[in-house]
């Protein structure tokens, strides 16, 4: 197997997902900015509906008026902008950490990088389980992540 070659594609997958998380973060920001700057418009308010108003307040154990709601959906899009922006920005220094090895640098930065994706991506597949869910998605991404650290690891063997 060619590590180089691998971690290569892999990084630049890895920089592309993270072009596009950029561009989805910065959307999550301004559609969150401006659900939040609505909660006090009586039309938005009321396109909640009455029956979905009644489901959140059963999920939540809150009394929440439609303004309230509106309100708490922006910030909660604009915390999820926040989540993928810093996703974003690690996909992006893994993608350049491996390019940078199959170059022939120090292949010890993307093995880093691999192992705490790989960490987190763990602990993301057991809350999925524990909860009962499962996402094909995100087992995929768990492999993937396994494939680059594997390049990573015997790319920084290699090297000494």
């Amino acid at each position: 197997m060619d590590y180089a070659k691998t971690i290569k594609i892999f990084s630049i997958i890895l920089i592309v997902f993270a072009v596009l998380g950029f561009i989805l973060a910065v959307f999550m920001f301004v559609s969150g900015g401006y659900t939040t700057s609505q909660m006090n418009n009586p039309e938005v308010a009321s396109s909640i509906g009455q029956e979905n108003l009644d489901k959140l307040n059963d999920l939540t154990n809150q009394n929440m008026d439609a303004s309230t709601a509106v309100g708490a959906l922006g910030v909660v899009t604009i915390f999820l902008g926040v989540v993928l922006l810093i996703n974003s920005v690690f996909q992006l220094l893994s993608g350049i950490f491996g390019l940078n090895a199959a170059k022939g640098k120090s292949a010890n930065p993307a093995f880093i990088m691999g192992v705490i994706s790989l960490v987190f991506g763990a602990i993301g597949l057991i809350s999925m389980l524990t909860q009962g869910r499962f996402n094909i998605g995100n087992l995929g991404g768990f492999i993937f992540t396994c494939i680059y650290v594997y390049c990573a690891y015997n790319l920084k063997k290699i090297q000494g």
